[in-house]
């Protein structure tokens, strides 16, 4: 087995870590937030993901795993390294590589030669030139893009569609290619600027799709259609397929935003006009502002003064607030002078927010995402006097 470090305790760093740790690699944490290295090791999550905190808490896997808020001699002794620190979004769509650069230089001076250096971190295709700017050694470097799903990251860790690793140097690749080599799972190696594009092309395709589903929620909606059996119709033909194929009050998310933005600065760079890519995050904006005056319309219809909008994160099964369509719906509906109110069912500070589902009374509730047991939730609901909303069924129950 390996021993293998991670650098960054976000959710890619985590799950990968803690997933190979599953697997019997020893691994070794190094993130520069103290208060987060703390919390892991009194055996705390920074954040929600199902079934990690069984992993994070099992004394097998636990006996494998060490900590540190530094770039310690234990480094010295790693045989791959996966780097997985943020790569946020700056003015204009840019992505700041300024994290990853520092990380990357900070290894190279406590790392041996033979060490693999793999970066998981979202990249531009560019990077490679930044590094070489900055006189880091690429040839060294390996990339292997991550395609985790917050809420279902662990099944996308053991269980992943492809793996991508992208390089020049064939001794890494190898190292690599065997550590995978136990997943059943396609390995796709290629050069370092082709893996950071299938990252970003996929993170942006899925949107797309997404996008193109609310649109056609919109027309459906404006003409009457049954909007389940049309998307239902139109996803039946295997050409498309029903996976990303419902409707919703929009899309976001720490990774959908921020890499299409990034795709498009990118495509600017290049002087090329990709109208369809340019116009995703402009049709989700759209498409919120629209959801927002539906939801004050039905509201309306159904006499209902008071609006909650049922989950606070951008998805189910997570706690992530980043990019949320429902922080953005309770802007834009709050702007227009309407009640508003957010269930939040991870106790986050947020503005309006309630947390006990017992107080949600004589109200137009939006369910945001599906959610457990939502036959009895309604029921529940229906009791209090409410009016629930459910966006992919376009009905009000």
């Amino acid at each position: 087995m390996n021993k293998i470090a991670i650098i960054g305790t976000g959710y890619v760093g985590l799950v990968t870590g803690l997933g190979f740790a599953k697997l019997g690699h020893r691994i070794h944490f190094v993130d520069t937030d103290k208060a987060k290295i703390s919390k892991l090791k009194k055996q705390e999550l920074p954040f929600f993901e199902p079934g990690l905190i069984e992993i994070l808490t099992d004394t097998e896997v636990s006996s494998r795993v060490t900590y540190s808020s530094s770039y310690t001699d234990e480094l010295n002794e790693v045989d791959i390294v996966f780097v997985c620190v943020q790569t946020p979004e700056v003015d204009g769509g840019a992505t700041n590589t300024s994290f990853l650069l520092d990380a990357l230089a900070s290894l190279f001076e406590c790392t041996q030669e033979k060490t693999v250096i793999c970066v998981k971190s979202t990249s531009p295709p560019g990077f490679i030139q930044e590094l070489e700017k900055a006189d880091i050694d690429t040839h060294h470097i390996v990339f292997n893009p991550e395609f985790l799903r917050e809420g279902s990251a662990l099944e996308d860790f053991f269980n992943p569609d492809r793996i991508v690793i992208g390089g020049s140097d064939k001794t890494s690749m190898d190292i690599l290619r065997r550590l995978y080599s136990e997943f059943n799972s396609e390995i796709i190696t290629t050069d370092s600027t082709t893996a950071l594009l299938i990252k970003y092309l996929s993170n942006t395709y899925l949107p797309m799709r997404l996008s193109f589903v609310n649109e056609a929620f919109q027309l459906g909606d404006s003409l009457n259609a049954d909007i389940p059996t049309l998307l239902n119709g139109i996803g039946a033909d295997k050409r498309i397929g029903k996976d990303y194929f419902r409707p919703s009050p929009g899309w976001g998310g720490s990774c959908f935003p921020k890499d299409t933005k990034a795709l498009e600065a990118t495509i600017k760079e290049t002087n090329l006009n990709s109208s369809l890519i340019n116009s995703i995050n402009r049709s989700n904006e759209e498409h919120i502002s629209w959801f927002a005056d539906r939801v004050i319309s039905l509201s309306l219809e159904n006499s209902m003064e008071k609006i909650v909008l049922y989950g606070s994160a951008f998805k189910e099964n997570t706690d992530d607030l980043r990019s949320s369509p429902s922080i953005e719906l309770y802007k834009i509906i709050q702007s227009k002078n309407y009640k508003v109110y957010i269930f939040d069912e991870f106790g986050h500070n947020i503005e309006n927010s309630i947390s006990d589902e017992e107080s949600i009374d004589s109200s137009f509730v939006v369910i945001m995402y599906p959610v457990k047991d939502i036959e009895t939730l309604i029921t529940s609901l229906n009791l209090k006097g409410n009016k629930i909303y459910i966006p992919w069924d376009n009905k009000v129950i």
